[in-house]
């Protein structure tokens, strides 16, 4: 299963090469080369916005589609439509057409088709009720794997991150977190990136080859700034992550 390519629609990215060490740097190097090159291309548009809390957003076909008190879908630059009343707050394209979609009115995660039709993939977790989702990725195997922040902080880690396999078993993969956000898979599939936005840390896990539970994260970077929110990788292996930095105006940085 494939994450398919979305639109830049957000104002600010932190840019993170995913092959280096990790550093405690909270400020990000100057791009140079090919890379500032690039980057200074970089075109930003207001695409489009809604009242709310913007997030989540996947390109399907010619539309973006994006949560903001429900799943919004963007046909035209500006021209915004309600797509379905529920309570999401991440969504995935998978490379069948289905997206999947982290919903907190039904506590659940759903499975929308293609033809609109809309089912549950995951909703508890042996006997409990999931209590929150946020951010989802999908790993080459099928795995699914969500962010659960619900109630945690950085005086009370309790934050979770789930998995549910192909067969639909889900697993509780790793506790003990400070408000775990956007997650990612990176392309080589050996790796599990959450961005921690409490401690304003990525983290990084070993992706086990056996679906067995995720070992120790690796301090991968921190961030500094507000801390961090969803995170992508491009198609050269770099990883986006969107977060919040008021510059110095005498310095420029």
């Amino acid at each position: 299963m494939q994450r398919m390519k979305i639109p830049a629609i957000l104002l600010l990215c932190v840019f993170v090469t995913a092959g280096s060490w990790w550093t405690t740097s909270s400020r990000a190097d100057e791009p140079t080369g090919e890379l500032a090159q690039r980057l200074a291309s970089v075109k930003f548009d207001h695409y489009s916005a809604a009242p709310g809390y913007s997030e989540g957003p996947t390109w399907r076909g010619g539309d973006v589609f994006f949560c903001s008190g429900a799943l919004l879908r963007v046909t035209a630059p500006q021209q915004v439509h309600k797509y379905l009343e529920i309570g999401p707050a991440g969504t995935v394209l998978l490379g069948n057409g289905h997206m999947l979609i982290c919903d907190n009115k039904h506590k659940a995660l759903l499975d929308l088709a293609p033809d609109g039709k809309l089912g549950v993939v995951a909703e508890r977790f042996e006997m409990e009720t999931l209590l929150s989702l946020n951010d989802l990725t999908v790993d080459a195997r099928g795995n699914v794997y969500w962010t659960d922040p619900e109630g945690s902080s950085l005086d009370k880690p309790v934050g979770r991150l789930y998995r549910v396999r192909p067969d639909g078993r889900v697993d509780r993969i790793a506790t003990g977190l400070a408000f775990p956000n956007g997650i990612e898979v990176d392309p080589a599939n050996k790796f599990l990136y959450v961005i921690e936005s409490q401690s304003k840390k990525i983290l990084r896990y070993p992706l086990p080859s056996d679906n067995e539970l995720l070992g120790k994260p690796e301090l991968f970077y921190d961030l500094g700034g507000s801390g961090g929110d969803g995170c992508a990788f491009d198609a050269a292996g770099n990883l986006w992550v969107a977060d919040f930095h008021r510059p110095d105006t005498k310095t420029g940085r």
